[in-house]
């Protein structure tokens, strides 16, 4: 009998406590109106115009040349031998959604002999790079020649990309 008791207590206290932690609208009520004043925090315009400026690049005058330089966290996508590591500045010639059309245009670039390769940022955006240097100074010389450098129509204006580690 006393078994039956510890039993029933037992299995009373188990509904309970299952109750006890079931979700309503009072708790979701209150995780949506943190998150809502978590989202309404107010940026201020200087810094909301630094974070644009950042996302889409901005002209930077190097060797009394305007150039578009972005500052990117990227990883080094199909490392081959031609590039098998990320050169810390690179010239960007394409940017692609799709791996898969990055990948035919890096092909073409190397078979006119470029030492192209591809990077990819935390957005899944993918960037073909025809070649990668050592300085911004050094990609800016390369993008001011680029007639030269570069003959043959590419889909963008090319721009520099700084790698950040």
């Amino acid at each position: 009998m006393r078994n039956i008791l510890v039993v029933a207590a037992l299995a009373a206290l188990m509904s309970l406590a299952m109750v006890s932690c079931k979700t309503n609208e009072k708790n979701y009520r209150a995780a949506y109106e943190v998150a809502k004043a978590a989202k309404d925090v107010a940026v201020d315009e200087a810094t909301e115009q630094r974070i644009e400026a950042e996302k889409h690049g901005q002209n930077t005058a190097v060797n009394g040349d305007s150039v578009k330089i972005m500052n990117e966290h990227v990883v080094l996508v199909d490392a081959d031998s031609l590039v098998s590591q990320m050169p810390p500045v690179g010239v960007a010639v394409g940017s692609f959604k799709q791996v898969f059309n990055a990948r035919m245009f890096k092909k073409r670039l190397v078979a006119k002999d470029y030492k192209a390769y591809l990077l990819e940022n935390k957005e899944k955006q993918f960037f073909v790079m025809i070649q990668g240097f050592a300085t911004v100074a050094e990609a800016a010389e390369f993008i001011a020649n680029k007639d030269k450098n570069i003959p043959f129509a590419i889909p963008l204006e090319p721009f520099i990309i700084v790698a950040i580690k």
